[in-house]
């Protein structure tokens, strides 16, 4: 994809206020439960990649029967997925999902360029699908739907994992483009925004010191490691 734009998309409820339509012939990455929203979208992604074990397990079995976009998973999520399946699988070492030894200590967070042989961990699936657009050799990568808050989620709770009830489940709702993203019973994700942050920030520098660029072309997202554009003025 040298020479190339790709888009990645995420799961922020900034979607549900975008028109995607003119997505439809770009190459774009997708992750998590975006495949409920192909159907609006009028397409599917050309990638989906998941990691996150819990909502794997979640979504084992809808993921398992998804057709259209190439699938991809971490290799420690094959349990929850079928034995005859068309995932790709990629690598994520022991060491980089020990908190002790990479997320606490100065090695934190480390980038693959070589995306087929190995992958590390950013506290957001985003940060797998940079190092992905960049194994890749896409020239720009315009992240949408990266709206890097949860609004009242994260000011109720620390970051982790948290179960979904009836009494926070409202709340929860305002977290992703689709009110229904998670059922009661379910666990979310509050993130670490401040370790987030270290990983874009990395992986701003792997593409400007390869001559290649990340773009916030999101709606209302407050992530400003990258750049930001105007997405209908892309097309």
């Amino acid at each position: 994809y040298k020479g190339q734009r790709c888009f990645i998309i995420g799961n922020g409820p900034s979607l549900a206020q975008m028109d995607l339509s003119a997505l439809k012939n770009e190459v774009t990455i997708g992750s998590n439960g975006l495949y409920k929203k192909f159907g609006d979208f009028g397409f599917h992604t050309d990638f989906l990649l998941v990691d996150d074990v819990v909502q794997t397990e979640i979504r084992g079995r809808e993921l398992s029967k998804l057709k259209g976009p190439v699938k991809l998973a971490s290799l420690y999520n094959a349990h929850s997925l079928s034995l005859f399946n068309d995932f790709l699988y990629f690598y994520v070492p022991t060491l980089a999902r020990n908190r002790e030894y990479y997320f606490e200590e100065e090695m934190y967070p480390i980038f693959s360029e070589d995306f087929g042989s190995v992958a590390y961990l950013g506290f957001t699936v985003t940060y797998l699908m940079l190092q992905f657009a960049y194994f890749l050799g896409f020239d720009e990568v315009y992240l949408i739907g990266v709206d890097h808050s949860y609004g009242e989620l994260s000011k109720i709770y620390p970051p982790g994992k948290v179960l979904i009830t009836e009494e926070n489940h409202e709340i929860v709702s305002k977290c992703h483009f689709d009110p229904d993203y998670y059922k009661i019973g379910d666990y979310i994700g509050v993130p670490h925004v401040d370790m987030q942050d270290k990983a874009y920030m990395k992986a701003r520098k792997f593409f400007d010191n390869s001559g290649r660029k990340v773009y916030n072309a999101g709606l209302n997202s407050k992530l400003d490691v990258f750049e930001f554009k105007n997405f209908e003025e892309l097309f």
